[in-house]
């Protein structure tokens, strides 16, 4: 992205990364280190799990910070949990 979308569309606009945010935050996702990725889907999954039961634990980081900490906020929680 950074060395051919971005440069390309970069004749044309100032900011070429605004207009691809949700690809840009795809990239992020798909390009994490292994444990990274796996402690994303760890917090995801334990979310999903607390959304179903009645108390969930205030001690556990929200789905959202976890994606805000890598740089995505354009991407809700439920989008970014794989089947």
């Amino acid at each position: 992205m950074t060395r051919n979308l971005f440069p390309l569309f970069g004749h044309y606009c100032k900011r070429p990364e605004n207009f691809f945010k949700h690809v840009k935050e795809a990239c992020i996702i798909l390009s994490l280190n292994i444990g990274s990725a796996l402690l994303l889907r760890d917090v995801l999954q334990r979310a999903e799990e607390e959304e179903e039961s009645v108390t969930p634990d205030p001690q556990r980081p929200s789905p959202e910070s976890a994606l805000n900490e890598l740089g995505c906020t354009v991407w809700p929680p439920a989008m970014s949990r794989s089947s």
